[in-house]
């Protein structure tokens, strides 16, 4: 009788069949670890775009008006959000509120470089004036299905302002009088370029303007002909949508 060996390792068949097992697993999975990867890296970058939206306008609802606020106008570009450069320095305007670069508007976890890229390391796409920033996706092409761009519509970054004018007589203290051009002026301090301008609202009474940046601006009323010498100032946090004030005067 044959005496039976045993032999240790595996025979080339049996090496075979496992790597063809192997190799059908890994192409069943490779799929779902890109799908997966491409999620990954789309969540990142949409991040990454809603926080510098939100360092251009930050949340007027809850009175952050970020880069907008400060400087009266959007960046140039992406990088003016984490590096002063040349914009003016932050500082406390007559009126008692500030104006000017007080950055960084983004807190920056990451090097500006990636700031400014995707997670696929492409630039992102951002054109001054508007407060959206796209990337180009998987693909890296821009104009293309799978753009990531954000917000979906561009956020408004201005608000109109209606202004009555009230005028208490000399006359007769006790009662109040709607005044018109002939009576007032109105103008409003804006924060242009992180530097405070005149610009005049318009009407007869009310007074209006169409576009004020959203953020804190002074409003000056001054009175003329007969109300020559009174004035009022208040300090107001323009949003978007229709914005309404009353100012009242007293007659020398």
């Amino acid at each position: 009788m044959r005496a039976e060996r045993c032999e240790a390792g595996f025979s080339l068949i049996e090496i075979l069949v496992a790597v063809a097992i192997l190799a059908i697993l890994a192409g069943a999975t490779a799929p779902l670890v890109v799908r997966n990867m491409t999620a990954a890296r789309r969540e990142e970058t949409t991040e990454r775009l809603q926080r510098l939206v939100d360092g251009m306008i930050g949340d007027p609802a809850e009175g952050r008006f970020g880069y907008l606020g400060d400087m009266g106008n959007l960046p140039p570009a992406l990088g003016d959000l984490l590096v002063q450069g040349a914009q003016p320095a932050f500082a406390i305007t007559a009126f008692g509120y500030g104006a000017g670069w007080s950055g960084p508007y983004v807190q920056q976890t990451q090097p500006l470089a990636d700031l400014s890229q995707d997670a696929w390391g492409v630039a992102l796409a951002y054109t001054a004036g508007t407060a959206r920033v796209t990337s180009a996706g998987e693909d890296h092409l821009f104009g293309t299905a799978d753009d990531l761009i954000y917000p979906a519509t561009a956020p408004p970054t201005s608000g109109a302002l209606v202004v009555t004018v009230l005028g208490i007589p000399n006359t007769n203290p006790a009662t109040t009088v709607a005044l018109g051009a002939a009576e007032a002026s109105a103008q409003l301090a804006i924060t242009s370029n992180g530097a405070i301008s005149s610009a005049a609202l318009s009407g007869v009474g009310p007074f209006s303007r169409a576009s004020v940046p959203l953020g804190v601006h002074a409003l000056v009323v001054s009175g003329v002909g007969s109300w020559a010498g009174a004035s009022a100032t208040s300090v107001l946090a323009i949003r978007s949508g229709n914005n309404a004030a009353t100012v009242t005067l007293v007659q020398p």
